[in-house]
């Protein structure tokens, strides 16, 4: 869209058509219109490739399976701390100040002490919480209800 008065471009929208004839139907009607001062130019979005390029074939078959890290991009590997990636073995029943490290699946079934800011507090890793980050489960305040008035 472009602003008749100005010339800017007024940004991008995108449809999705069941069939080629009712989208080249809809260029047609659509194109050259004019909407609340805005001549709308409608064509063909060029096509993309549907997975990043530095996707390996492991990766795809993951990411058909459901098995998927949430928490970055699909193009980037999962962030761990250099630290548990040298020492894995030795890194899971030991205290771990890494609150930002995303869980693996190597670390299903083994238990961890993560920093909460003031203690560590003990941790089962299980599969669903792989591709979370240690994080989320030492919560860094304390809950406290509050006293009933008499």
């Amino acid at each position: 869209m472009t602003n008749k008065v100005t010339g800017r471009s007024r940004g991008y929208g995108f449809v999705n058509f069941i069939s080629e004839d009712s989208a080249k139907s809809a260029i047609s009607a659509m194109d050259g219109q004019e909407l609340n001062g805005f001549n709308i130019h409608v064509n063909v979005a060029k096509e993309w490739p549907s997975l990043p390029l530095s996707l390996d074939q492991g990766a795809i078959e993951d990411k058909k399976r459901g098995n998927k890290m949430v928490s970055r991009s699909v193009w980037k590997d999962p962030f761990v701390d250099a630290f548990l990636m040298k020492k894995k073995n030795a890194a899971l029943n030991r205290k771990i100040w890494s609150r930002r490290s995303t869980i693996l699946p190597e670390y299903v079934d083994s238990s961890v002490r993560i920093y909460n800011g003031k203690t560590h507090v003990r941790c089962k890793i299980t599969e669903g919480k792989v591709g979370h980050k240690f994080g989320e489960f030492a919560f860094t305040r304390k809950v406290t209800k509050h006293p009933r008035a008499k």
